[in-house]
């Protein structure tokens, strides 16, 4: 397992952490999930929620979610988190932030041959 205090494995460190938040994270996306991001020095975590609203059930799936990623890591990390209500996604914020899930938005249509894949 990567681990940051091994420099020579350095660069794998915040990919790895990345992972393991995406895998914690599957089938249970909060309902009102704008943006998941973290935010990594080492061992200290932050993850950041930006939520339209907070409901219990997105409470709660944020909470598994964090518990996940304590597991997957072998409970290694320190990890804090950010939870912000806010009207759209606002991804501006420190560089250091990896976005791991973005809102579509509510104009986004799938399919149409604007922003087909």
């Amino acid at each position: 397992m990567p681990r940051p205090d091994d420099l020579a494995r350095a660069p794998l460190w915040e990919l790895y952490v990345n992972v393991q938040l995406v895998q914690a994270s599957l089938a249970r996306l909060p309902v009102h999930l704008l943006a998941l991001g973290v935010e990594i020095d080492r061992l200290e975590v932050v993850l950041r929620f930006q939520l339209s609203e907070l409901a219990d059930t997105d409470l709660e799936d944020i909470e598994e979610i964090q518990q996940d990623l304590d597991e997957l890591t072998g409970f290694l990390l320190e990890i804090d988190r950010v939870v912000e209500v806010q009207t759209e996604r606002d991804i501006s914020g420190p560089a250091n932030i990896w976005w791991v899930y973005l809102d579509r938005g509510s104009d986004a249509e799938v399919g149409t041959e604007d922003n087909a894949p």
